[in-house]
């Protein structure tokens, strides 16, 4: 007999649960009888988005020269996005297997080693955006939703951490060789031209 009952109990909340899923729209926020309701929520699961990273005019003239010296065309460095620029981005992009979109994203500008700053200023955004996230899910009864929110949030944080400070680190090693480079140039073609003015100089001997 009990169990019986149990069979039956289940059987009626079943019914209950599939007449509720699919009654007609008008009527979901109807009460069942014998019930009250206490509180009307809109039930959503929300994730963060990633804060993009400002790409500036500096920003895109650094890229510039970076496409230039990797021996893309991007036309002048004038920190303007133009059509050559884009051009160059999608084929760098394309040989660095990256989504190639023609724009400065963060990936694109750490192959490039340039916004550092910019890449860093953007992290501790994502970190909040996780939080308010986290709050949002945990107030709607979503636990499992929040703790991948918050994950999210802190996890895109550290990649643009980690992406920014090698973009620094790297950055500022390229441009502490370019100038070497450079001096050492200037001081070859001073040498090179003292020597040529020694020769010059030079006042042939008659042979004996």
């Amino acid at each position: 007999m009990k169990r019986w009952w149990i069979s039956a109990a289940l059987a009626f909340s079943l019914a209950g649960f599939a007449a509720a899923q699919t009654a007609p729209s008008d009527q979901q926020s109807s009460k069942p009888e014998g019930t009250k309701i206490t509180d009307t929520q809109t039930d959503t699961i929300v994730q963060p988005k990633a804060k993009p990273v400002a790409v500036t005019p500096g920003v895109i003239e650094s890229a510039q020269k970076a496409l230039i010296h990797r021996g893309y065309d991007a036309g002048s460095a004038d920190g303007v996005m133009g059509p050559r620029t884009r051009a160059a981005l999608r084929k760098f992009q394309a040989d660095q297997n990256l989504a190639q979109t023609g724009e400065l994203d963060v990936n694109t500008m750490e192959k490039l080693n340039v916004g550092s700053t910019q890449t860093l200023s953007a992290a501790p955004s994502d970190v909040g955006r996780g939080g308010k996230a986290f709050g949002h899910d945990i107030k709607g009864g979503h636990p499992v939703a929040a703790g991948k929110a918050m994950g999210q949030g802190v996890g895109t944080s550290a990649k643009k951490v980690g992406k920014g400070v090698k973009s620094a680190v790297v950055g500022g090693v390229d441009k502490v060789g370019h100038g070497l480079s450079a001096i050492g140039s200037k001081v070859s073609n001073k040498t090179e031209g003292k020597d040529k003015d020694k020769d010059k100089n030079k006042t042939p001997q008659n042979p004996q």
